[in-house]
């Protein structure tokens, strides 16, 4: 079976990037940060911090996965990853702020909780951190 004819949804259709380099990782980690039952959310727009010329220039979303061992298994661990993928892929495109990366640190409440509830936890965090975003921009130091 060829890669075209997979029943996988490509990367190229989805409204969101995957990050997949270290630096960007770590660079996300000084971010922002929303807290939800399932996973924290880490987001920093690309604007606010120097980098190279190709990840400047994008302006896509990007999305990072994290699941530490304490979470589980390897089995457990790619379910989780799995679930959160789809939950992103189940957003609309607008929900995915432009001209940013962002990292889901799974919690090991993300395998038990509902998909719906997952989807919709998923979609007010990127909503708050938009929110402290336009705020921290503003200088209004609180929170929204």
């Amino acid at each position: 079976m060829s890669a075209s004819s997979s029943n996988f949804s490509s990367s190229s259709s989805r409204p969101w990037q995957t990050l997949k380099k270290r630096a960007d990782f770590l660079a996300v980690r000084n971010g922002i940060r929303v807290h939800a039952s399932a996973f924290v959310l880490q987001c920093l727009y690309r604007s606010l911090r120097p980098s190279d010329p190709q990840t400047a220039a994008s302006d896509v979303c990007r999305v990072g996965f994290t699941v530490t061992k304490k979470v589980g298994n390897a089995v457990m661990r790619n379910r989780i990853k799995r679930r959160l993928r789809a939950a992103c892929d189940a957003l609309e495109a607008s929900r995915f702020p432009a001209d940013c990366d962002c990292v889901l640190i799974a919690r090991a409440s993300a395998v038990d909780i509902p998909f719906e509830r997952l989807v919709s936890s998923l979609d007010e965090s990127l909503i708050k951190a938009t929110r402290l975003h336009v705020a921290k921009r503003t200088g209004s130091g609180q929170n929204p």
